[in-house]
Formats: structure tokens, C-alpha cells, sequence
């Protein structure tokens, strides 16, 4: 892994012009993917359209940009990892956001919160799936959805400190 230099556990990234446009097109390929597929919203956000697709495609890219690996961009994966093999992001406009896990993510892959919008964004660090379900960080019906962990900022582990291996990219 690419040793990132930061006095502070946050990591800022910034992703060029043309990194946005690609993001912001993954992002839309994935949101109408939803839809034809039926699987859009599946944790029923209220909130939810397409620029929440395009701000985590973007966070994606920021991820793997800082941890020095390509992004592959896939559309279609649903629960497959982000960054492969088991690189999670998770993102937020929140600048104070927490990690979110859901139950029926997985206990081994490691997720990654990552705050901010339009390409300007902090990775604050990361956890285990099993390290976020414990009772403390446990929210009940988080705004009419189902319940999931919320992980305060100050209790993931430093970017620096993820073990990470990127797989082979064309078989």
C-alpha cells in the first residue's frame, strides 16, 4: 500500500476535472442500472436520487486514488466490494457523518467513510464489518429505515494502518 502522508488521521483528497466526469457517468450507470433492475433505495432512504450515486462512485475513485490503486468503475456488483476484494465505501456529504453498516453487510470487508461532495473529500478511516456491529454503535430505525451501526469518526482506524491487496484487473 501507498504509504499516505498526513500528520492527522483524515486524509484529504481532490479529484481532478476529468475524475469527476467519470465518477458523475458511473454514477448515473448505476443509478438507472437500479431501477431496470429493480433494486434501487434498498435501505429506503427518503432522500435518495441519483446524486447520491454520483457522489459515492466519487468517493470510490478518492479511496482508491489515495490508497495509490485503479478503480474499476463496475456497475451492476450490488454487494460485491467497491475497491475488490473487500475495500467498502461508504460516503456522506456530513462533514461530522458517521460509518454506516448495515446487518446484511459483511463481517470481513472493510469499510471505508469518506466525507464531502463535488470531488473535495476527507477519508476519516475504517473498520471491519464485525469492529461497527457492536451494541454501542447500534441506531434503531435510523429515519424510517432499518436499523444499522453508526461509527463515530474518532473510533475508525487510521487509513495508514488497512491492509489491502488490489486483485488482478483482467483475468
Amino acid at each position: 500500500m501507498t504509504e499516505i502522508e498526513n500528520g492527522d488521521k483524515v486524509v484529504e483528497i481532490y479529484l481532478e476535472k476529468y475524475e469527476l466526469y467519470i465518477g458523475a457517468i458511473v454514477g448515473i450507470r448505476r443509478h438507472i442500472s437500479s431501477i431496470n433492475s429493480k433494486k434501487m433505495n434498498a435501505v429506503g432512504n427518503p432522500n435518495f436520487n441519483w446524486s447520491i450515486d454520483i457522489e459515492s462512485s466519487c468517493a470510490e475513485m478518492a479511496v482508491a486514488k489515495a490508497l495509490g490503486f485503479y478503480w474499476d468503475n463496475s456497475v451492476g456488483t450490488y454487494k460485491e466490494a467497491d475497491i475488490k476484494p473487500d475495500i467498502q465505501v461508504r460516503q456522506t456529504e456530513k462533514e461530522d457523518g458517521k460509518l454506516i453498516v448495515r446487518p446484511a453487510d459483511s463481517d470481513s470487508d472493510k469499510y471505508v467513510l469518506v466525507t464531502g461532495k463535488w470531488g473535495k473529500f476527507k477519508i476519516h478511516g475504517w473498520l471491519y464489518g464485525k469492529e461497527a456491529k457492536i451494541e454501542r454503535f447500534m441506531f434503531k430505525g435510523y429515519n424510517g429505515m432499518p436499523d444499522a451501526w453508526f461509527v463515530p469518526q474518532q473510533e475508525l482506524r487510521d487509513l495508514n494502518e488497512i491492509e489491502y491487496k488490489q486483485t488482478e484487473l483482467f483475468y
